[in-house]
């Protein structure tokens, strides 16, 4: 379904992400504004105070030091000193903006042209002489036909040593405030939908972007089959998780083509390797069946009929320890195994081979190295190497093994004097049914090498050979050691 594509959750989760951003932006944008603006204007209602309430203070001081009066109270209200305080309450006119003075006894001295209100405010007025301190206040004044009126008020009382002389209103309309406020909030009701709108569009067109190079990945790999599995893919400019993704599927292909190669190629070694004695055996069967033989000749076809039935048998019982070998879901045998013991062994069993071709085998071993392995395994591993060495190494020749500890290793080294391999031959002795172009009349089939290195890796040890043509072979043999 296409809510479960990665195009569909990764646009989703962008649009998510930048939708509360904006969201989270938008109320940070409206609180901040509205803060500004109410801060603002407290400021703008407490200095237009202050600026009165100098007035009257130098007014007052006046006073007093003309008529020597030691008492401080409420100044005279003569003409200059009316003049300088209305001065002051209509300097910097401003419609929203009221004044209103008021003596100690709550008598309205001056108030501002615009007032409109004061009955109400003188209210307050007198309501804030028992407060006896400065404070802002908002209140909704309902007027005719139920008009909302809000305001807000500072109240400034001047104080003298003993009581209140005068107190000062200052009050300005929340009108313009709100109004500026309420387009902010249209302004941003509209634009966070367009926001979003836009997000959700951005949103489709990077994540396609960000896509296109695994649409591109899956259009080629859809067209990778069996047949062509030597097609890579291509990989992207960027150096990103793309092209690391792309790098593995094309390293993926390369170990299935590999795979797919090796698996031909065993069914064609097979099929060539079982070929000769089934053609044999057929070519024997049709000779004795073309005319009566006598008992010796039936004896003898019998007898070579035998022999490439061994020869098969021998086949099929290799590629079937292989398949045991590499198969990693089958449990391998363990015991304890003596390494000096077992080679001692093989070599006693294998001396009468040796001593055929006059070559001469030596074993030197220190220590009594314990490996955790098969017996059965182990043996063929090494035999399967001094066998080699026997039937490359000509008359008179020698075969050394040596057994020693290196590391977490038991290290056994079987060289010969035999004929050696050509460097451009050694990466491919241990593939299997391969057999070197001087070995090919020498019996087998090219699965001794191949069997001993599967051993050899399942037991997570390694091994490795060296070869100088003429000088003759070293094989190393590295086997993880009980106790190291």
């Amino acid at each position: 379904m296409f809510t479960k594509s990665i195009y569909f959750k990764m646009t989703a989760w962008y649009v998510l992400v930048l939708g509360l951003i904006l969201g989270a932006f938008s109320i940070f944008l409206y609180s901040y504004f509205n803060h500004t603006l109410n801060n603002n204007y407290n400021i703008l209602l407490e200095s237009k105070a202050k600026d009165i309430e100098q007035v009257i203070s130098s007014y007052r001081e006046e006073d007093k030091f003309e008529r020597g009066e030691k008492k401080e109270g409420p100044v005279s209200t003569n003409s200059d000193f009316l003049n300088a305080l209305r001065y002051a309450v209509e300097k910097n006119p401003n419609d929203n903006i009221y004044v209103q003075i008021f003596r100690l006894d709550g008598k309205e001295l001056l108030h501002s042209s615009n007032m409109p209100l004061s009955v109400i405010l003188a209210k307050m007025a007198q309501d804030s002489i028992a407060e006896n301190k400065s404070y802002f206040g908002t209140v909704k004044i309902i007027l005719a036909k139920k008009k909302s009126f809000p305001l807000r008020t500072f109240t400034l009382p001047i104080l003298g040593k003993e009581r209140i002389s005068y107190i000062i209103q200052v009050s300005g309309s929340l009108k313009p405030m709100y109004f500026e406020l309420n387009r902010l909030k249209a302004a941003l009701f509209i634009f966070l939908p367009l926001a979003i709108l836009l997000v959700i569009t951005s949103g489709v067109f990077l994540t396609k972007m960000a896509l296109s190079p695994v649409d591109n990945m899956t259009n080629a790999i859809r067209q990778i089959t069996s047949k062509n599995l030597h097609q890579t893919v291509e990989l992207p400019e960027a150096n990103d998780e793309i092209k690391r993704l792309a790098e593995t599927f094309n390293t993926m292909l390369s170990r299935l083509n590999h795979a797919f190669s090796s698996q031909q190629q065993l069914i064609q070694d097979v099929s060539h390797e079982l070929k000769t004695p089934l053609t044999a055996l057929k070519g024997k069967q049709e000779v004795a069946l073309n005319k009566k033989r006598s008992p010796e000749e039936y004896e003898s076809v019998l007898s070579v009929n035998l022999e490439e039935i061994n020869k098969m048998s021998q086949l099929v019982e290799n590629l079937l320890v292989l398949a045991r070998i590499e198969n990693k879901d089958s449990v391998l045998k363990t015991e304890s195994i003596n390494l000096t013991d077992a080679i001692e062994q093989i070599l006693s069993s294998m001396k009468p081979l040796a001593d055929q071709k006059k070559i001469s085998l030596h074993f030197l071993s220190n220590e009594q190295l314990l490996i955790e392995a098969d017996t059965n395994q182990v043996n063929r591993v090494i035999s399967n190497i001094i066998d080699n060495a026997i039937k490359y190494t000509p008359g008179e020749g020698k075969v050394n093994i040596k057994l020693s500890k290196e590391d977490a290793f038991a290290k056994i080294v079987i060289s010969d004097t035999g004929i050696g391999i050509i460097k451009e031959e050694l990466p491919r002795i241990f593939d299997r049914f391969y057999r070197i172009d001087k070995s090919r009349s020498c019996p087998g089939f090219g699965l001794g090498l191949s069997i001993t290195k599967s051993i050899v890796d399942a037991y997570k040890g390694k091994i490795e050979v060296e070869s100088f043509p003429g000088k003759g072979t070293t094989f190393t043999v590295f086997l993880l050691l009980i106790h190291p």
